[in-house]
């Protein structure tokens, strides 16, 4: 009987949603769009997180051309001259179909929450708005921790702000679509609407990125005993305001979910190895070293193309593995695919120091895009060192690292992929040689030195392209195990190295993904992310 009298109760409710829907439809409608823009702008980040290990954007070749291409829109360009107006409209359209199926779901939940809970029946519009934001806020956060690392306390007051411009853009965008099968004319009439309508929301999301604590940022993802804590934690807060539990026994979980939590973002001890990651961000070279000690180095951090590998590679890598900050990134050389998402990894962790070659700032004058990295770098006050190439061998986190070129006294000019820092990292008796872009003129200097190259993992010059004097640097390096980091799969590439290969093997992020490299075993561990097996030798 009760059960029976508990199910009417429920109909009752609904019913009277149902009614209430009727008489005012536009709320309904409100809702939808409601849920549509807030699951795009949560799940946005998904279209780009979910595939690490492969290329996203068109390659371009000439990285200087994009500060002529960008400077043709009024919107203008992030930190290295990317056009803006085409990373929003891109971005509207890769999360339209998301939205629409994250909105519709969320919708639902809305709803059916909503009605449970009793809050709908005799409510204002207010009261249900206000409790639509709740539910698809607060019980998110640990959906949203565990695939992000963080959330925005402030998420409800944003959403509502951005409601407006966002749907400016989005119904402005489509009539241009529309109007655009009637009379192309007419739609390009509207484009100066559509760019006005655009500056203004990326002016107001970046007024809103500017609020204190508007994003809380976690160092990894919350455990499973976590999210099952917070749940129950949230059930028994509901039940206690419903006076179904007493409040002695939410107050009980609540103490379970502080300390699932202590234990959750407590640091981790080192692991005594040495790993490197090869991340897949297509031409460039993108590149996380984790210390023995537990200090985390960066080489390299960049990319050729219209995305940033900062935001869509290395701040997700670094996440997922736990790092917070990141002791020192460096760069090898004053080129965008070595350095594109530098400014984007200081913005969002700590960066101790960024070490750069002495020949570095020489070759980025007014204009390159080296100098923007560097003016910027400079304007968070990050410190910039030059490496010493006279140093020698140095001391890196429990590791021994050699800087092998550019010498002291150079032999000849160098240019940009010339000065490339050559550096290998000993740990344990197993060593990597990290290479830049050193060509045929650096590769030779370093043979005909008789310079010892030997080392178990080689990261190719130049993303695998091929010099005339490729191979005798290869021999001489003796690798085990060689990375190519590039765009370009193995079998459109195997042709031209297969002849220098030899007994190594060959690992290519546009095939194997991002590659994890582990030092410090009994043999060294080598997989790549798509790879279904493990080397090691």
């Amino acid at each position: 009987m009760a059960s029976e009298q508990r199910a009417q109760f429920d109909l009752n409710k609904l019913s009277r949603f149902l009614r209430l829907a009727k008489r005012s439809p536009k709320l309904i409608i409100g809702i939808v769009i409601f849920g549509i823009l807030a699951l795009s702008a949560i799940f946005e980040p998904a279209i780009n997180n979910s595939r690490l290990d492969g290329q996203r954007a068109t390659e371009i070749g000439n990285y200087d051309m994009l500060l002529d291409v960008s400077a043709k829109h009024p919107l203008g360009t992030d930190h290295y001259g990317r056009d803006m107006l085409g990373l929003l409209l891109t971005g509207l359209k890769n999360s339209l179909l998301i939205g629409l199926v994250a909105g519709a779901l969320a919708t639902a939940i809305a709803v059916l929450l909503a009605v449970t809970a009793g809050y709908v029946g005799g409510r204002t519009e207010t009261v249900i708005t206000t409790v639509t934001n709740a539910v698809l806020i607060i019980p998110s956060w640990p959906i949203i921790l565990l695939h992000f690392q963080r959330f925005s306390p402030w998420a409800w007051l944003n959403t509502t702000i951005l409601y407006i411009p966002v749907g400016i853009v989005m119904s402005v965008g489509f009539a241009i679509l529309l109007t655009g099968i009637v009379s192309p004319w007419l739609a390009s009439a509207l484009t100066p609407i559509l760019k006005a309508a655009a500056f203004v929301l990326l002016w107001v999301v970046d007024l809103l990125g500017r609020i204190p604590g508007v994003a809380v940022y976690v160092a990894s993802p919350p455990p499973l005993v976590w999210i099952v804590c917070y749940y129950v934690s949230l059930l028994a807060v509901v039940c206690a305001f419903r006076k179904v539990v007493r409040w002695r026994v939410a107050a009980g979980v609540s103490v379970g979910l502080l300390a699932a939590t202590v234990v959750w973002l407590a640091p981790s001890r080192p692991s005594g190895k040495l790993t490197m990651t090869v991340l897949s961000v297509g031409s460039g070279t993108s590149t996380v070293i984790g210390l023995p000690d537990g200090r985390t180095v960066l080489y390299d951090a960049g990319c050729f193309g219209s995305y940033d590998p900062g935001a869509t590679a290395i701040i997700p890598y670094l996440a997922h593995r736990g790092v917070s900050r990141v002791d020192s990134a460096i760069i090898s050389h004053p080129n965008l695919d070595h350095f594109g998402g530098l400014l984007t990894v200081t913005d969002r962790v700590p960066v101790g120091t960024v070490l750069v070659s002495r020949h570095f700032e020489p070759l980025s004058p007014e204009g390159r895009v080296s100098r923007q990295l560097l003016t910027g770098l400079r304007e968070r006050g990050v410190p910039i060192r030059e490496i010493d190439p006279s140093a020698g061998a140095f001391e890196l986190g429990g590791a021994t690292a050699e800087i092998l070129w550019p010498p002291a006294e150079p032999p000849f000019e160098l240019d940009a992929n010339a000065s490339s820092l050559v550096i290998r990292i000993s740990y344990r008796g197993q060593r990597i040689l990290l290479t830049g872009d050193i060509e045929e003129r650096a590769q030779g200097w370093l043979l005909q030195a008789g310079v010892d190259l030997s080392a178990d993992v080689l990261l190719l010059p130049h993303h695998g392209g091929l010099t005339p004097s490729t191979a005798a640097f290869v021999e001489a390096v003796q690798p085990r195990y060689l990375i190519q980091s590039s765009s370009r799969s193995t079998s459109a590439t195997l042709e031209r190295l297969g002849g220098i290969v030899g007994d190594g093997r060959l690992f290519n992020t546009a095939d194997d993904g991002a590659i994890r490299i582990v030092l410090g075993g009994a043999e060294i561990e080598v997989s790549g992310f798509r790879s279904a097996d493990v080397e090691a030798r």
